[in-house]
């Protein structure tokens, strides 16, 4: 019974203590723990860890402590990222370091799949932790879950050291315990040792008491020399002018009345001239369509040694590659679209000097995607279907286009065949749309959009009853309006003729009395002749003219005066 008891006992201990990763990914750091010394460089590796299925991206963002750690590097060097969504980046200020990337089918599945190295430096005695603060292991089973479960850290236990980098202390030359000490050597143009610096006037300084009495001090490329300047007083400064390019020693001793202490060895590094020239090589030729081409660099120094390029392509944001990520001279570009492309590479030597070299390539597109077959028309709320052949395991992004130039986009998968298709479950509105497509191969090189094809959007029924109503109803509105507008003129004519044909009559009356008492005017003067006429007849008899025009008179009156009374009567008959 006891037997048994303990088997089971440890069995639970072997489940308890075996590692529980189930379906959880995991983003760890490596080493877990470390101890640098201060001022040197060390490195923590940052690794996916998942076996379950395959997985096709990977985010994350790095965390570390700021006052005693300073992040150098990050490097791409064996990562199992294909393409970078976003290049590493950190920012010593705020103490984080930020990377995505994706891996190309079929991803990646295993223990601690390398996603890069990131170098840092132990700037000063203390604990310290770095962290995966966040991130994301996309599966890569088509809806892209997020299986990441697990967020590594690295403890950082940085110990101390008594020299300074690059400074050897020797014993004092006298065993007396009087004497002063070696001094700790300080340079502001020159502050650490194992650096390059290009600046040719060194500056170095250290402390002196009050009862150093006298200095020595001398400058040579021994590490161990002893010197033989002689500064009677003591100076705590000194600066050199015009040291040529090259790996030095600043020795400094102090003397007071017990003699002569300890010497202190500071090594500097100087180096002005910059890289020697060198020319690009483009490996995959100046036309490809690798959209990652490979460019060789044969950039040397002759000093302090070739410490990073950085690229710059087009108006494209410069890339910072060091020097220990580049394989054999070889840099592998980031994706590119097609077309003409500028490069422009800056060779760093370790103390920032740097060379530039200049050229041009171009990046050919691949063949464009063939579009087989599709919806010409879609009815009501009717997907679009769109299916065609490129190259195997292509991602083919579409572009819709409505009318108003507003744009849908929508991507889809080739098999190992290259035959895709694409089903826009989008509820699109009725209408006329185009659409094109480009495809983007397994190393990323991209296609030329294809010709644009179009389609129509029928309404649904129900809308398009709606939408007919609605168009009777303009029209019937619209013949409204012009049957009130109409109506409308014709009052405002009516009402202005019969204003028109009151002033008329008005006027016509007037002329009628006008024409009445000028013509009865005019009738009576007639009537005061033929009167005059008449009583001559009486004295005397009248001639045979002069009874004409009596004659003639009076028919004259009557005559008009029935004329005039017609044209007035027609006029007021128009009018």
């Amino acid at each position: 019974m006891k037997v048994r008891l303990f088997s089971i006992f440890f069995v639970l201990i072997l489940i308890w203590l075996a590692p529980q990763r189930a379906d959880a990914a995991a983003l760890i750091l490596n080493p877990a723990a470390a101890t640098p010394v201060a001022n040197t460089t060390f490195q923590v590796s940052l690794g996916v860890d998942y076996t379950e299925d395959y997985i096709n991206a990977v985010s994350a963002t790095i965390s570390y402590t700021t006052d005693t750690l300073e992040l150098v590097s990050i490097s791409k060097n064996s990562s199992i990222l294909n393409l970078w969504v976003r290049e590493p980046t950190y920012s010593n200020q705020t103490g984080k370091a930020e990377l995505e990337g994706v891996i190309f089918n079929p991803g990646y599945k295993g223990s601690f799949g390398n996603i890069a190295t990131l170098t840092f430096r132990a700037k000063k005695p203390g604990s310290a932790r770095v962290s995966v603060s966040e991130g994301s292991v996309l599966a890569n089973d088509g809806k892209g879950t997020n299986v990441l479960k697990v967020l590594g850290y690295s403890t950082i236990l940085v110990s101390d050291t008594t020299a300074v980098p690059g400074e050897e202390i020797t014993t004092p030359a006298s065993t007396s315990a009087l004497v002063p000490v070696a001094p700790k050597i300080t340079s502001a143009s020159h502050p650490d040792s194992t650096r390059w610096y290009n600046t040719l006037s060194p500056e170095f300084a250290w402390n002196v008491s009050s009862d150093v009495t006298a200095a020595r001090l001398q400058f040579d490329a021994r590490s161990n020399s002893t010197p033989g300047v002689l500064y009677e007083p003591a100076v705590s400064s000194k600066k050199l002018d015009q040291v040529k390019d090259g790996s030095y020693y600043f020795h400094v001793q102090l003397r007071n009345a017990y003699g002569w202490g300890g010497i202190s060895h500071y090594k500097f590094q100087t180096d002005t001239v910059p890289p020697l020239p060198f020319t690009l090589q483009y490996l995959d030729g100046k036309q490809t369509e690798n959209a990652r081409p490979r460019i060789g660099i044969n950039a040397k120094d002759e000093l302090s040694g070739i410490d990073r390029y950085i690229v710059k392509i087009n108006n494209d944001e410069p890339v910072v590659i060091d020097y220990d990520d580049v394989d054999n001279g070889t840099v592998t570009l980031s994706p590119l679209s097609p077309g003409k492309k500028t490069i422009l590479v800056k060779a760093v030597d370790r103390a920032g000097n740097e060379t530039a070299s200049f050229g041009e390539f171009e990046i050919q597109p691949i063949e464009s995607p063939v579009i087989t077959d599709y919806t010409t028309t879609l009815e009501g709320s009717e997907p679009l279907k769109i299916t065609g052949t490129t190259y195997p395991n292509a991602t083919v992004a579409f572009e819709i286009t409505d009318s108003k130039g507003r744009v849908i986009t929508q991507s889809a998968k080739s098999n190992a065949v290259g035959e895709f298709i694409v089903v826009v479950t989008k509820d699109l509105s009725s209408g006329a749309y185009a659409f094109k497509a480009k495809a983007t191969d397994i190393r990323g090189g991209q296609s030329l959009f294809t010709d644009e094809y179009s389609f129509v959007v029928n309404g649904r029924p129900l809308s398009r009853f709606g939408t007919y109503l609605a168009d009777y109803a303009t029209i019937v509105i619209v013949c409204l309006l012009i049957v009130v507008g109409l109506s409308t003129l014709m009052v405002h004519l009516v009402t202005h003729m019969r204003k028109y044909r009151k002033k008329i009559r008005r006027d016509i009356q007037a002329a009628d009395r006008l024409i009445h008492e000028q013509f009865e005017e005019i009738c009576n003067d007639i009537e005061k002749q033929v009167k005059t006429l008449e009583k001559v007849k009486t004295k005397r008899e009248l001639t045979k003219e002069e009874d004409q025009i009596i004659a003639s008179l009076k028919k004259y009156v009557r005559e008009s005066e029935k004329k005039i009374a017609k044209k007035i009567a027609d006029v007021e008959e128009k009018a």
